[in-house]
C-alpha cells in the first residue's frame, strides 16, 4: 500500500510538471503467477495530438552519416535494471527523478519534431544504451549500422546497460546539430555527440562492441520464442 501510495502521489507531481492530465485510471492489487505475486508494474497510456502527421518520429536510424547525439537528464545508473537483475548484483538505489529537467527534455524533443530537425528519437529504457542503439539500427525498411564512442568515463556496465532517469538517442543531419544542441542549452540537461549512423550493417560500440545488425534483429526477435522453446 505504501509503494501504491507514493505511486500515485508521483503521478501527481509528474502531471502537474508535464501539464498531462490523468483522465482515468484502474488498478489490481491481486495479481499472482504460478502463485507469486508479481512485481509492482504500473502502466501509464498516454494520447498525443499531432497538428501535422507527418512531422512524427520512429526510433529508426534513417540516413547513413546522420550524427547520432545523446541528450539526457541524468547519468545513467544499473539501480534496479535489467543487467542487475539478470547478474544479481546490487545496482545500488535509484536517484529521484528531477521533472523540471524531464519537461525541459519532453520539450526541447517536441521543438526539435515540430521543426524537422530530429531524424529520429530512441529512449534508452531496458537493456540500457546498448539495446537501444541495436533497436534504432533495425529500420525495417533498411537495416543500417552505427558507430559510437563512449569514452570511458565511469562504470562500463552502468554506461552500456545503465538505465534510470531520462536518456534519449538522436539522429540528425550533421548540419542541424547546433541547432538541435540549442533546444536543449540552458535546462541542466547532457548533450553530446557521440557517433555517426552508417551504411555498413554493423554496430561498432568503441572497442568492446562489433557485430553485425541482422544477427542482433535475429536475436532479439527469437528472444521470447527462444524462452518459451525452454532455452535460455
Amino acid at each position: 500500500m505504501w509503494q501504491f501510495i507514493r505511486g500515485v502521489d508521483g503521478l501527481r507531481d509528474a502531471s502537474i510538471a508535464f501539464g498531462a492530465p490523468v483522465v482515468s485510471g484502474n488498478v489490481s492489487f491481486y495479481n499472482e503467477t504460478e502463485g507469486h505475486p508479481i512485481p509492482p508494474t504500473p502502466t501509464i497510456a498516454v494520447l498525443g495530438v499531432m497538428t501535422d502527421v507527418a512531422q512524427h518520429v520512429t526510433q529508426h536510424f534513417k540516413n547513413p552519416d546522420d550524427a547520432i547525439a545523446l541528450v539526457r537528464t541524468a547519468r545513467p545508473s544499473l539501480a534496479a535494471s535489467e543487467y542487475s537483475a539478470i547478474y544479481g548484483i546490487d545496482g545500488g538505489s535509484l536517484i529521484a527523478i528531477d521533472l523540471t529537467r524531464e519537461a525541459a527534455l519532453v520539450e526541447g524533443l517536441v521543438e526539435g519534431a515540430e521543426q524537422g530537425l530530429i531524424r529520429s528519437a530512441h529512449d534508452i529504457a531496458e537493456g540500457g544504451l546498448a539495446v537501444a542503439m541495436a533497436e534504432a539500427c533495425f529500420n525495417p525498411r533498411a537495416i543500417l549500422g552505427a558507430e559510437v564512442e563512449l569514452g570511458q568515463a565511469g562504470n562500463a556496465d552502468a554506461v552500456f546497460f545503465g538505465e534510470g532517469a531520462s536518456t534519449v538517442i538522436l539522429s540528425i543531419a550533421p548540419d542541424d546539430v547546433a541547432r538541435v544542441e540549442k533546444l536543449f542549452a540552458g535546462q541542466g540537461l547532457e548533450f553530446q555527440v557521440i557517433g555517426k549512423v552508417t551504411a555498413d550493417p554493423r554496430l561498432k560500440i568503441g572497442t568492446a562492441i562489433d557485430d553485425s545488425v541482422s544477427e542482433l534483429q535475429r536475436i532479439y526477435e527469437d528472444a521470447i520464442p527462444r524462452r518459451l522453446r525452454g532455452g535460455d
